[in-house]
Formats: C-alpha cells, structure tokens, sequence
C-alpha cells in the first residue's frame, strides 16, 4: 500500500522485500510492493526517487499483469511523475478497460484534467469504460460528455450508440434517440445492433409510426436467443403499439431469464407487468406482481401505493 509508517512490522517487510528482490530481480510484484512501502516511509528526495524507479521496473517487466501496472501507477502519480502514470493507466485500457477506468477515477486528483485526458486510449472501449465509470461515480454529466464525444469519433459503435439510445430511452428524450439510432443505416441484426434496432422500433412506436415500428421489431424478432434486456425493449414497443398480449408474453420472458440477484432489473420488469395487467382489469395478477416488487424492495413506494389501493388499504 501507498500509506506507510517506520513501525517495526513495517521496516521488517522492507526488508524482506529487498532481500527477495536480491534473490529473484525478476519478480515484479515484490518489486512493486516494495516500492509502495518504499514512497510510504520516504524521508528524502533520494526515496521518492528510489521508489518511482522500483515501480518503472516493476511495470516493465508484467505490462499487462493489471495488480502490478495499477500499483505502480498509483506510485508514480504520487511521486509526481505524472504523465508516466497516465501512460500506464493507458496502457492498461488496452487490455482491462473496467479495470483501468476505476484506476483512473483513483488517480484524478494526482493527474489533474489535462493528464487524465491523455490516459485514455485511442479505442472505444476505453471510452466506454470511462463513462460508465464516471455515471457510477454519481458524474452522470461527465459521463454523458464522454460518451458523446467517442460518438462523434466512433460514429458505427454499435456498443456506444446502444449506451446512448438506453440513455435517451429512460429519460423520454426521443430526439436523442432519433439521434443515435440513425447514426448507422442499415443497422445490423447481430450483436449490439439487434438492441440499437429494438430502440429504434421503440422510437417508431412513441411517434405513432406503427408500419416502421413493426418492420424493426420483426427484425429484432427473427434473432433467436434474446438477451432479457432486450426482451424488455420489446415488450415496451408491443405496448405502445396496443399489442397487450404480446408485451405480457416478452415481459414474462425477460423476467424469467433474469437472474434472481439481478433484482433491480426484475423490479423494472414487474413494474411494467403490474402496470400492464392493471389496464387489462386483472386486478388480482396485478397484486401478486406487485407484491413481488415488495418482496425484492420493501421500500417501493409505488408498489406500496398499489397495494393499499388494491386491497382496499390492507
């Protein structure tokens, strides 16, 4: 770790680390370790330096061994050797992109904004990572800027188009996801195209266009397999087209093929289903979904709400 004291237990570990490094040069992530402990106890120039050159190495020898690049790039951002840390972190969304974005989250204060820039590298999936990295951290602004931007750079991304288009999707902003479903003409039906084309047909069905709506959605219906998520899509689009029936049967599919630890995503199902046979006048079908919204989280006020307004406030 970074944070050290000179306590007994502390030296002792030092030492044995020197010691193994004499024996096995090679190793590098005694030699990481050993610089972290090093820069934790520096009293001089000559540590500091010391400990930043122990963890050049280190990276040197496993470049792509993840604990080693990200010790050593906490090391070097802490010594001031900024850009060489910023160059680690790049290089590590070469190979790990989730890992490297939560790396780089650490590092921001060190590097500051100019130099956390140049620590993503030149591939989609680097922006991809950092923005989910940034939303997660509560930045969802950042997030949405970083995400635009590899859009404009990366225009066919199917995977980041698909970010966007959820994004537009849940916050209602249909000219966004006009927007980002008309980046790619024709869109594939494999991969990420097929969820980017379940959103189009999802904007062809808000704007009452139900002939278009229906010619994406019979193309996302000829891919066997659906992921549950786009299932759900699915079922949102057979909704707002009047297909009652259909969207019931989509939603029971997804809610089925949804893990049980997945329970935020099983809530978003049985809240449309509840909804749904609620309009339908199957009161009864209703409750049981909502009850099971209540089972996952006590604290649902909407489903409390429905449940009292079902049964008559029991």
């Amino acid at each position: 770790m970074i944070q050290g004291n000179r306590s007994p237990d502390v030296l002792e570990k030092l030492r044995l680390l020197r010691s193994e490094l004499g024996h096995r040069p090679l190793d590098s992530k005694s030699r990481v370790w050993y610089s972290s402990l090093l820069l934790g106890l520096t009293r001089s120039l000559e540590d500091t330096r010391a400990a930043a050159f122990h963890a050049r190495v280190a990276a040197e020898l496993a470049p792509v061994t993840f604990p080693v690049v990200e010790l050593a790039a906490l090391v070097l951002a802490r010594t001031g050797d900024r850009q060489e840390a910023a160059a680690l972190v790049r290089q590590a969304f070469e190979f790990d992109p989730t890992a490297a974005a939560d790396l780089l989250l650490k590092l921001e204060s060190d590097l500051g904004e100019t130099v956390t820039g140049q620590a993503l590298a030149e591939d989609p999936r680097a922006w991809v990572a950092w923005g989910r990295a940034l939303f997660d951290a509560g930045r969802p602004e950042e997030s949405q800027a970083v995400l635009v931007e590899a859009a404009a750079h990366w225009r066919d991304d199917l995977e980041l188009l698909v970010i966007l288009s959820r994004r537009a999707a849940s916050s209602a902003d249909w000219d966004a996801l006009d927007r980002w479903t008309n980046h790619v003409d024709p869109i594939p039906v494999e991969g990420h195209g097929v969820e980017l084309l379940a959103y189009r047909a999802l904007l062809h069905a808000e704007r009452m266009e139900p002939a278009r709506a229906e010619a994406d959605l019979g193309s996302v219906l000829s891919v066997a397999g659906m992921a549950p998520h786009v299932l759900v899509i699915v079922g949102d689009v057979q909704d707002r087209l009047g297909s009652i029936e259909t969207a019931r049967k989509s939603w029971n599919r997804a809610l089925f093929r949804i893990p049980p630890e997945r329970s935020f995503e099983r809530i978003e199902v049985l809240v449309r289903l509840a909804k749904l046979e609620e309009s339908d006048g199957r009161a009864s079908v209703a409750l049981r979904h909502w009850r099971a919204v209540i089972e996952l989280d006590p604290t649902h006020a909407a489903a409390r709400a429905r449940i009292r307004a079902l049964t008559g406030g029991s």
